[in-house]
């Protein structure tokens, strides 16, 4: 049986080759510039504390942050970087915007151009084509902080490492007149991640401005191929969330690279569907892929073949399941593919992938691996009879994305208003965070006294049902993964946990909170998504 670090390296290879061969071969200076940039992790490597990283942070006169364009984790992680900035005047530089912008800039940060508009004026989709909603949170911060926003990039037809070259040329003189002009502020700039490499913008920057050293430059990277193996190697990648490479260089751990790359793989992907004939692509062997991993991971035999798996957009998902289902519970159905949650429906052997990332995907596969473990033949759709169910499979489902994406995160109940309410507006939003709250009280009272009360809340509206299940199974799946990584769980208990009967007569509801009662013990492993990095 293959190590999980094989199995992990070999689907990491495999997802990059990929990316490169759509992206095409490789020219000797791109190479010698991509190899510049990889050799930023050759050095050891330490763990840093998070109080002590951002202190450097905010030290610093100049902060250099990493940016894989196609990956939104990695602007995620920009905001989150960015929010911890406190009594600091702050400029921020960005590479998606040209600096002959800055008048278009300017006017879209007061509020004077739609958005609309601004996407046109500034020719988004020609000149930097990654997805806009990737970047729109940055300049919502930026203007509600009073941040001013510069462009700091200029625009070369032609990709090539005389362009890279030349654009850090650019971008170094026009930060070297940031910092010029005004000397009292702090200089955050948001660049591609291979134009960080020592020899490369951080260099030119240094040779376009007398008023800047080395010791004045922080560069954060994210995401290292290479210190991510390293860490898997030793068991320690998990909870590996920032390491110091040199006193100026750090790097964020935020996700694994077949996450990473992954992304970059649908952008290119999705690039090609738009510019061939627009035909819906198919998921199906992308999802076989992650039951095959995690029935490798678990060491189970699974059928990775049987299933096939629709995408929005596919109108014949929607007749076979009108087909299969009565009216009522093909509404319901229905319901979850308008709030864009993926889903598998054991009774026909399709699945529903609502977008697709790794998280979607891998939890998908992961109903998959379940029904077949455990022999379910049908799907929660009956309220409220089944929420403790539909509670116990979104954990499994959870489960099984962290296996494939250790650094995925999920709610606390102190981001349980936020989430609901952004995700069920209005009173559905309301209702379900008070049918989690009051499960969540429920589950605490029978750990705590052994007595189970009866359901103290009911729900008027289904999604209510679905989106507080959605919120508590991923804190049990949390639960799980961490008594799983840490030893606390056996093999052999996730796989009698995933083999377990629900039909009638299995006495679920007894093995539901049985389960409450012994994840209890496994102290809470997360912090609120608020306090992550």
């Amino acid at each position: 049986m293959k190590s999980l670090w094989k199995l992990r390296y070999e689907l990491y290879t495999q997802v990059r080759r990929h990316v490169e061969q759509l992206l095409g071969e490789e020219s000797v200076g791109m190479r010698k510039y991509r190899e510049n940039f990889e050799k930023s992790f050759y050095k050891r490597w330490k763990p840093i504390q998070r109080v002590a990283f951002l202190h450097k942070l905010r030290v610093s006169r100049v902060v250099l942050l990493a940016d894989f364009h196609a990956h939104h984790q990695s602007q995620k992680a920009q905001i989150r970087l960015l929010k911890n900035i406190k009594n600091k005047k702050v400029i921020l530089g960005v590479e998606f915007l040209e600096s002959k912008d800055q008048a278009l800039i300017e006017s879209y940060m007061k509020g004077d151009l739609s958005e609309e508009k601004f996407l046109e004026k500034v020719k988004w989709d020609q000149r930097w084509g990654f997805p806009f909603s990737h970047y729109r949170p940055i300049l919502d911060w930026a203007r509600r902080s009073g941040v001013r926003v510069l462009g700091i990039n200029k625009y070369y037809k032609e990709r090539s490492s005389r362009t890279l070259k030349s654009r850090d040329s650019h971008s170094a003189q026009v930060i070297s007149q940031i910092l010029q002009e005004d000397t009292n502020s702090q200089v955050w700039i948001i660049y591609g991640d291979w134009h960080l490499a020592q020899h490369h913008l951080p260099r030119e920057i240094i040779k376009q401005c007398d008023m800047v050293e080395k010791k004045d430059i922080v560069t954060v990277f994210q995401n290292s191929e290479k210190i991510f193996f390293q860490a898997m190697k030793q068991d320690r990648d998990h909870d590996l969330d920032v390491v110091q490479l040199s006193n100026q260089e750090y790097c964020l751990m935020s996700v694994p690279p077949w996450v990473k790359w992954q992304s970059y793989l649908q952008f290119l992907e999705s690039e090609l569907d738009l510019e061939g004939e627009g035909e819906e692509q198919d998921y199906t062997d992308h999802i076989s892929q992650y039951v095959q991993i995690l029935g490798q991971d678990l060491q189970v035999q699974v059928d990775q073949d049987s299933v096939s798996v629709y995408a929005p957009g596919d109108e014949s998902f929607f007749e076979k399941i009108n087909n299969v289902f009565s009216a009522k519970d093909a509404r319901v159905l229905l319901s979850l593919i308008q709030r864009e949650m993926s889903f598998y429906c054991p009774e026909c052997d399709m699945a529903f992938l609502s977008r697709p990332s790794v998280n979607h995907a891998s939890s998908l596969a992961m109903d998959i691996v379940h029904a077949q473990l455990s022999k379910r033949d049908c799907t929660p759709l009956h309220f409220p009879e089944d929420f403790q169910l539909a509670i116990f499979l979104e954990a499994i489902r959870y489960f099984g994305s962290k296996l494939i994406n250790p650094k995925r995160k999920t709610d606390t109940l102190m981001d349980v208003r936020m989430t609901l309410e952004s995700q069920f507006p209005g009173d559905h939003g309301r209702e379900a965070m008070q049918l989690a709250i009051a499960e969540k009280m429920r589950e605490m009272i029978y750990v705590t006294s052994g007595t189970l009360r009866g359901t103290s809340f009911l729900a008027r509206h289904k999604s209510s049902y679905f989106g507080a299940a959605r919120l508590l199974g991923g804190m049990m799946g949390e639960k799980l993964y961490w008594g799983y990584r840490e030893g606390r769980m056996s093999r052999r208990f996730i796989i009698q946990l995933l083999s377990h009967p629900l039909g009638p007569g299995s006495n679920f509801h007894s093995y539901y909170y049985e389960l409450v009662h012994e994840l209890d013990a496994i102290p809470e492993p997360f912090l609120s998504k608020t306090e992550k990095l």
